[in-house]
């Protein structure tokens, strides 16, 4: 790994002629973070006299020489050990590669949100004061992009990002865009009005000639909803729904959004919700419905249903889905009494196909199974009961291709005559036994008397 004093050593050699260019002293423990994966030589003037006049230090990584470049990942690693060390923290911070929204690459290296939305959680003392964001890359900046960093970097009042093609980064547009959004950011009253943050962004050069999209908190701690302005340069197929060319307002379903986002996570971005755990329950790899832990899980995602019905996750499990798991041992006997006359049949024609084999060892087979209904389905656990479930698939696919095989055409026509209703029954056991989808809520409380209403699918 490189050391401390090579990686700094260059970077504060180059940022000597930049305190020298421009007059003034920086702050060696305010960094400007610029991460940028290829060749962005107008990004980085932009970035360096930004950081001039705010009175900051501009650092760049990874390491680009005449000679080589520097490995990111161990710089970066450098930098943050350092930081937590003396202090150090990072006012604004820049990405800049291809294909941005999420995966940020080029020739020097490559990262993605999730990355680092990890090294923030894992540096929170470096990373608390960011009030500012620049997303160099394709399609990083529209509002649902806003909303994922807005909860990565929850002191952020600036991001500034693009809605469509990025400009080049060799563009002169690309650099004015880092230098003028990073100097308006600072420039911010601490409560700007309306007027304020339409004046800030007056000031950005070539604003008009990019597919911009900027984000703006007039003050991280108001309850005053921020703004989101889209460049006029923006196609009408490239507009955010429910967005218009020029300065909008971020409603409240933003601010739905971050609070769904924070609680299951989303794209890579973990959230808090443990799914790997309700994932063991679905699969009957942990506990019983009455664990304490289970209806905790459940409880959560019961209060945060919105997240769902909204398309604000999209969770492995819904919030139904985890109500019937949480009551499975009801959901389980409701199914029995729904399909009672269905299963009946089901298992009368397997039970005719496997005795038709005259294979002594498939019947033995076979009869060991308990049977997915009555007393016998009533008593099996969760995880039981996907056991059965995987047997009887298994069982009844050997036994149809057995017995379609020791058929003439003629007969096993018939034979698939046969199989259709077991078929739709087998269906109907994945879809509601096993997946736990599709009934209707009510199915979660057995009552012996009452009528219950008919899956939804």
């Amino acid at each position: 790994m490189k050391s401390l004093a090579l990686i700094f050593g260059l970077s504060f050699a180059s940022l000597t002629s930049h305190a020298q260019a421009c007059n003034q002293s920086v702050d060696p423990k305010k960094i400007v973070l610029m991460v940028s994966f290829h060749d962005g030589a107008e990004e980085e003037k932009g970035a360096r006299l930004a950081a001039c006049e705010r009175g900051e230090t501009l650092v760049v990584l990874p390491r680009v020489t005449a000679e080589d470049v520097g490995n990111y990942q161990e710089e970066l690693a450098t930098f943050l050990a350092s930081a937590r060390t003396n202090g150090t923290t990072v006012s604004s911070l820049i990405i800049s590669g291809h294909d941005g929204g999420g995966e940020y690459y080029g020739d020097y290296g490559s990262t993605s949100v999730a990355e680092i939305s990890q090294t923030v959680s894992e540096n929170r003392s470096v990373f608390q004061d960011t009030s500012s964001l620049l997303l160099m890359g394709c399609w990083s900046a529209p509002p649902d992009q806003v909303s994922l960093w807005r909860t990565i970097l929850p002191n952020m009042r600036v991001l500034g990002g693009f809605v469509g093609a990025a400009p080049l980064s060799i563009r002169e547009s690309a650099g004015t865009f880092v230098r003028d959004i990073l100097k308006g950011e600072r420039r911010l009253d601490e409560n700007a009005s309306e007027a304020g943050v339409r004046a800030m962004l007056k000031t950005v050069e070539h604003m008009n000639y990019v597919t911009a999209g900027v984000y703006v908190q007039p003050n991280v701690c108001s309850e005053q909803n921020p703004f989101y302005f889209i460049s006029p340069a923006n196609s009408a197929d490239e507009m955010p729904e429910g967005m218009v060319k020029g300065l909008n307002t971020l409603a409240d379903g933003s601010e739905r959004e971050m609070a769904c986002i924070k609680a299951f996570g989303r794209d890579g971005v973990a959230g808090t919700f443990d799914w790997n755990q309700i994932t063991q329950y679905f699969y009957g790899q942990a506990g019983e419905e009455t664990d304490p832990e289970l209806r905790s899980l459940y409880s959560f995602l019961r209060n945060n249903k919105d997240c769902f019905s909204e398309g604000y996750s999209e969770g492995p499990i819904l919030p139904d889905q985890a109500l019937f798991l949480r009551f499975f041992q009801d959901t389980k006997k409701n199914f029995g009494k729904y399909f009672n006359a269905e299963l009946g049949a089901m298992y009368s024609q397997i039970d005719s196909l496997v005795a038709a084999t005259g294979d002594q060892e498939l019947i033995s087979q076979y009869s060991s199974h308990k049977k997915l209904m009555g007393d016998s389905l009533n008593t099996l656990s969760r995880r039981e009961t996907l056991e059965e479930i995987s047997k009887l698939t298994a069982v009844y696919d050997e036994v149809f291709a057995r017995r379609y095989s020791q058929l003439s055409w003629g007969e096993r026509d018939e034979l698939v005559k046969i199989d259709l209703p077991v078929h739709n029954m087998m269906y109907a056991i994945d879809r509601h036994l096993h997946g736990l989808r599709c009934m209707h809520g009510s199915w979660h409380d057995y009552s012996e008397d009452e009528v219950l209403q008919a899956p939804s699918c």
